[in-house]
């Protein structure tokens, strides 16, 4: 499988492009919290990050208890505020396959059940409560 390494992440390019529908849907009309949320398909929490992303950039209004996010900057701040988040936004970093020591195999039983594995790259060593219980440790202890 190979990976670009020029293409923005797929979760930053998600999160730009919600942020640009958020601020086209709030230049229509002020939105209450739960709108903005339908918007994003985010419960309150993700509400609360956007927010905070656009701190500065809106003001809130409260109506009859409730209240109304509008948006506070023109086209051209919103337009320069995308521009900035797309400018910042990284592109994927490549990984290193990890060196694979071909001495160890591993087999596993089932092996149509998918399951990960992790084998451990440190130098194997017994436990020291079962050296203890089994009387290894002495034995090191002579050799």
């Amino acid at each position: 499988m190979t990976r670009t390494h020029h293409v923005t992440h797929s979760y930053t390019a998600a999160r730009i492009d919600r942020m640009r529908s958020l601020l086209a849907a709030l230049k229509v009309r002020p939105l209450a919290r739960d709108e903005i949320g339908a918007v994003l398909a985010v419960g309150p929490s993700g509400v609360r990050k956007y927010l905070v992303d656009l701190r500065g950039m809106y003001e809130v209004d409260t109506i009859v208890g409730e209240e109304f996010v509008r948006l506070a900057v023109g086209d051209e701040a919103t337009r320069a505020f995308i521009e900035g988040l797309e400018k910042t936004a990284v592109a994927r970093q490549g990984r290193k396959a990890p060196a694979i020591d071909p001495s160890r195999h591993i087999h596993i039983m089932r092996d149509d059940v998918h399951f990960p594995v992790r084998a451990l790259r440190g130098i194997p060593a017994r436990e020291p409560m079962m050296a203890h219980f089994y009387g290894m440790a002495r034995a090191e202890v002579r050799a």
